[in-house]
């Protein structure tokens, strides 16, 4: 019995070391070796793993040489740029056969890779090939035959969030008008249903291109006026629409971007008119605006927050007019979004556009109804918040 330990001891370490070489040959099987690879669109983010949802860890540029590991199938590599190392997809680089990097920085042929040169070769996505063309081997590549390449870094640089939500407008409006007319001053503040609409369009860490809609409606406010409907208070329908359309100068990294921005913004409020005296009046306000803004990527989770001042270009009212009018106003815009599948995102929207507009001079806004008028005034100001806050999705394309 005890001559045979030995024998068993030697078989049970042969078996063992078997085993071993087999776990390590299938642990190796399937992985790419170090391949140069050169990046092939303008820009590329590199993120901590293999999807857009990871944390950013730098950048690369056309023409930059990355070593690359992978797996056969996948739409990413893993690189190494420098200090840089994380994941990229593969379409964004050109992996460089090794036809072209045989020779050492002495200008002599590498023994290794040009037994690598003579006996197979790598085609453009990583396959090793016989010299006759064929695939052989594990095929060692990233991508297979019938993959089709992904989405280029140029093309996804557009970006649309819709959504819904609620909205409310707050209007104010008070006069040196007679005390005793339903001009003197008047106050709404109805909340109603929002719908927005953002679009960016990136097209680089400079410059970026954005425009914006907001629409408010089904709201309404009951007002009395005791010389108006017979006393009885009186439902008024309201809705407003808001819009931006914003060139943004900026420097961007993958975590963070500041800049400015500067457009054009309309502001919209429109009431349901009563008679013979309208109480309140529709105003359209074109106004040239101009601020700052600022973007933070943490990990899946991007803020997003811009504000500016309005600057009144033309202020329009219907059906009368209140006369010469000074306007001012500010805008502010949020959003947060969750990227939480690779060009899909949930986003939380609000937004905030105040107009003021004094009044002066002669006008045709008259009360004609008030015991003891016809009222007017020659002096009035009037303020309307529109803010919107809502839920929605965001898209990448």
């Amino acid at each position: 019995m005890r001559s045979l330990t030995p024998a068993l001891a030697l078989v049970f370490f042969f078996l063992g070391s078997q085993a071993a070489n087999a776990d390590e040959t299938a642990s190796h099987q399937g992985q790419i070796r170090d391949r140069l690879a050169k990046v092939s669109v303008e820009k590329a983010d590199v993120t901590s793993g293999p999807a857009e949802a990871y944390t950013r860890r730098g950048r690369v540029y056309r023409g930059d040489v990355l070593t690359v590991r992978g797996k056969p199938g996948s739409s990413w590599v893993e690189i190494m740029s420098g200090d840089v190392r994380g994941w990229i997809r593969l379409s964004k680089l050109t992996i460089i056969p090794y036809g072209q990097i045989r020779k050492d920085k002495g200008g002599q042929v590498d023994a290794g890779r040009d037994r690598r040169e003579t006996n197979y070769s790598y085609d453009a996505q990583g396959r090793r090939r016989h010299t006759g063309g064929g695939l052989m081997g594990s095929g060692e590549g990233t991508q297979t035959e019938d993959q089709r390449p992904e989405t280029s870094e140029e093309e996804r640089s557009v970006y649309i969030d819709v959504g819904v939500g609620i909205g409310q407008v707050d209007r104010k409006f008070y006069s040196n008008s007679s005390m005793l007319s339903v001009l003197y001053g008047s106050a709404v503040a109805p909340v109603g249903l929002s719908t927005y609409l953002d679009a960016q369009w990136r097209p680089s860490r400079w410059f970026s291109v954005t425009g914006s809609l907001q629409d408010v409606r089904l709201g309404s406010s009951r007002v009395t006026a005791p010389p108006l409907n017979e006393g009885a208070p009186i439902e008024i329908a309201v809705d407003s629409q808001t819009s931006l359309a914003a060139l943004h100068i900026h420097y961007s990294t993958p975590q963070l971007t500041v800049g400015g921005f500067t457009g054009v913004h309309l502001f919209r409020t429109g009431f349901q008119e009563t008679k013979p005296v309208p109480l309140f009046l529709d105003t359209v306000v074109w106004s040239g605006v101009f601020g700052a803004k600022a973007r933070y990527q943490l990990g899946a989770i991007e803020f997003d927050v811009q504000a500016g001042l309005l600057v009144p270009l033309s202020v329009h009212q219907e059906p009368k007019s209140s006369g010469q009018d000074t306007a001012s106003g500010h805008h502010i815009s949020a959003h947060v979004r969750w990227w939480a599948l690779n060009n899909w995102a949930l986003n939380l929207h609000l937004n905030v556009d105040k107009i003021y507009v004094e009044y002066q001079g002669d006008n045709d806004h008259i009360d004609t109804v008030t015991e003891g008028g016809p009222y007017t005034y020659t002096q009035a100001r009037e303020s309307t918040q529109v803010w919107t806050f809502g839920l929605g999705v965001s898209r990448a394309l």
